[in-house]
């Protein structure tokens, strides 16, 4: 077991298992392409523009993918340390796993850029339905 102190000063024990459910990239203190460095503002852009290159989307859709997978994991550790482990994962794991799978179609390289970007504008649009905005 891991004990980890939450910002809300609350301590709360997990599991590599619990770990490994949430997260299949990296666990990062503040996912947000600013501050974790995961984008730059150059890559960020392109992506806005519909510019990227095949490169900065596959980058782009794992930052969605890592950010998403990190706030699922964050509200899960406030919610197990108010003794409610599953008020939100019922919520936030169908669209994580969604990520996934998106991000995992377009891992293998055989897509057309054009696949890779709906895909990517999917994921992002996957994020917004539960109220977090990656980009």
């Amino acid at each position: 077991m891991i004990q980890l102190t939450l910002a809300n000063g609350k301590n709360v024990e997990v599991s590599q298992e619990e770990v490994n459910e949430f997260i299949t990239q990296i666990v990062i203190p503040n996912p947000n392409w600013r501050q974790s460095g995961l984008l730059t503002e150059e890559e960020w852009m392109r992506y806005l523009k519909n510019e990227g290159s095949r490169d900065d989307l596959k980058k782009v859709a794992r930052y969605i993918l890592i950010y998403e997978e990190n706030l699922a994991f964050f509200g899960y550790l406030f919610d197990k340390a108010d003794g409610e482990p599953e008020r939100n994962k019922e919520f936030n794991m169908p669209v994580v796993k969604k990520l996934r799978e998106l991000y995992q179609k377009m891992s293998d390289g055989s897509l057309p850029v054009t696949d890779i970007s709906q895909d990517v504008h999917e994921m992002e649009n996957l994020c917004m339905e539960t109220g977090t905005d990656p980009l």
